[in-house]
């Protein structure tokens, strides 16, 4: 993944990345379809942090989806939150540069 102004990624984050950024689209597009998304990464003081939002249409589940990122990361010392309130739904991944 390549991200202007930022430093290549170590490989195993560089997938764990991806995946959260493609179940958050697919999420987007399943329980928001049209609606804007924002995805904004920072790398700060040896931590990828990657936030996604979009507007909320719905209820939100509980699929095995996200269940999946969020094991992914934590076998990597990371952690996902996943929100639903003021009309936004946004998850925020958080995983070390180890």
């Amino acid at each position: 993944m390549a991200v202007d102004g930022l430093a290549d990624l170590p490989d195993v984050v560089d997938q764990a990345v991806r995946r959260v950024v493609r179940e958050a689209l697919t999420n987007a597009a399943r329980h928001a379809p049209g609606e804007p998304v924002t995805i904004t990464m920072t790398v700060a003081e040896r931590l990828v942090t990657l936030e996604v939002g979009n507007p909320l249409t719905g209820r939100v589940g509980r699929g095995s989806g996200l269940a999946g990122v969020a094991e992914r990361l934590r076998l990597l010392g990371g952690e996902l939150a996943v929100t639903a309130a003021d009309g936004l739904f946004t998850l925020v991944a958080r995983v070390p540069l180890t």
